[in-house]
């Protein structure tokens, strides 16, 4: 998603916290711990959890359970509530930080030190490779960001007057996003304009055969907003692989 060429970090994710709390308490009463999930006791029969793993550790939480599961994360120590399409998303796999390697500063936006995971950035960069080819760059603006360095990101923009609900339209939520794994990027330049580009339609016509997929395509799953600069390297044999058509994620783009 969108970033500006995030340097790395290597924190411990979070372990998910599950509490049980009784059904008149609100959300703003539950304990306070970054990506909590909070579920009712007035169910009588427990929730079936339905996992599809893929390429990036999703997660997917059964629908008959997403009515029953209060989401959150914590930006400044205030809850805020994980809307469609994030919600029942979430990462659910620990990033491999021994296996993160810094891409070649030449396919690099303003040559900064980003990192994608070993695998990952082998295929990407045969692929930068063969698209130079073609008189065509591929850059990447943004690689392996942690859950912390999007906690910061949130603060960062919040702080400069952008509210929750207008970021988490266009910003995978903190513990949500596929970038905290290492097996995607975003291209510069990461905004609409990129569609516009060469690199756009190379990649649309070879990027498969490299095992990069566009995650949120123009035309793709209900809810998620275009990012024709988003990529993710699928390490199945380089073989291409969908997310979930229950939306995307219960992780951390």
């Amino acid at each position: 998603m969108k970033s500006t060429s995030p340097s790395v970090e290597a924190p411990q994710p979070e372990a998910q916290v599950v509490t049980k709390v009784k059904p008149e308490a609100s959300l703003a009463q539950a304990p306070k711990a970054a990506g909590q999930v909070v579920e009712s006791t007035t169910t009588t029969k427990p929730p079936v959890v339905e996992k599809t793993v893929g390429p990036v550790g999703i997660e997917v939480i059964g629908a008959d359970r997403q009515k029953k599961v209060f989401e959150f994360v914590v930006i400044e120590g205030e809850n805020y509530p994980v809307p469609d399409p994030w919600k029942g998303r979430k990462i659910g796999e620990k990033p491999n930080m021994s296996a993160l390697r810094q891409i070649p500063v030449a396919y690099t936006l303003n040559q900064s030190k980003l990192y994608l995971h070993e695998k990952a950035l082998e295929a990407f960069v045969e692929m930068a490779q063969s698209a130079q080819e073609d008189d065509v760059h591929l850059q990447v603006h943004s690689g392996f960001r942690s859950k912390n360095y999007q906690q910061k990101i949130f603060s960062k923009l919040m702080a400069g007057g952008r509210t929750w609900e207008d970021l988490v339209r266009y910003v995978a939520p903190p513990g949500y996003s596929e970038h905290m794994l290492g097996f995607s990027v975003d291209l510069y330049p990461s905004n609409w304009q990129f569609a516009s580009t060469k690199a756009y339609d190379w990649l649309k016509e070879h990027g498969e055969s490299f095992g990069f997929s566009e995650t949120y395509p123009q035309f793709g799953q209900e809810g998620y907003p275009w990012e024709a600069w988003h990529w993710r390297f699928s390490p199945s044999s380089k073989a291409v692989v969908k997310h979930s058509p229950a939306k995307d994620e219960i992780i951390e783009k």
